[in-house]
């Protein structure tokens, strides 16, 4: 999945809790089967920032220029330590400020990102009619102070192919 994040995306998601919420909402929803590697594939099953074309909720929000592969197996304040270490060597292209930078430090390192993250990171959480998913969301919205309403709209039912 290749999506574009503007420094614009990055200044509104640091700064409205409520637009990740919504966002990381419909990447949910969008996603078949969590990114992730899968029984037959080498090594123990683990959550993935990027994968297959695939990417984590938390993975979602970083610029596929920023990725780096060293980020696989830590959680999103591992990822903010090592987007912080990038900003502090100038490690990341001009299209993004030390400002932005700092923004995608912060909101990795956030509480928020990484409960959406346990919630993507869940295998329990990713059932063939999507309940136990759209719950664990209500959840972190409700402890995070934020509507869940988009829930409203929105599809967990997933197409996997067997129970994770």
């Amino acid at each position: 999945m290749d999506y574009i994040i503007t420094p614009h995306d990055i200044h509104r998601w640091s700064n409205n809790p409520q637009a990740l919420y919504n966002d990381a909402c419909r990447h949910l929803a969008a996603l078949p089967y969590p990114s992730a590697t899968l029984d037959g594939d080498p090594g123990p099953t683990t959550c993935r920032y990027r994968y297959n074309g695939r990417c984590c909720v938390a993975g979602r929000f970083l610029p596929d220029i920023l990725y780096d592969i060293t980020m696989e197996n830590k959680p999103a304040d591992g990822v903010a330590d090592i987007l912080a270490t990038k900003m502090i060597k100038g490690g990341f292209p001009d299209y993004y400020s030390r400002v932005d930078v700092a923004q995608l430090v912060a909101l990795f390192a956030s509480r928020l990102m990484r409960r959406l993250q346990e919630v993507h990171d869940t295998p329990s959480n990713w059932t063939y009619d999507g309940r136990a998913m759209q719950l664990a969301l209500i959840e972190v919205a409700a402890s995070s102070d934020l509507s869940a309403g988009i829930l409203d709209n929105l599809d967990f039912s997933f197409k996997v192919s067997r129970p994770l």
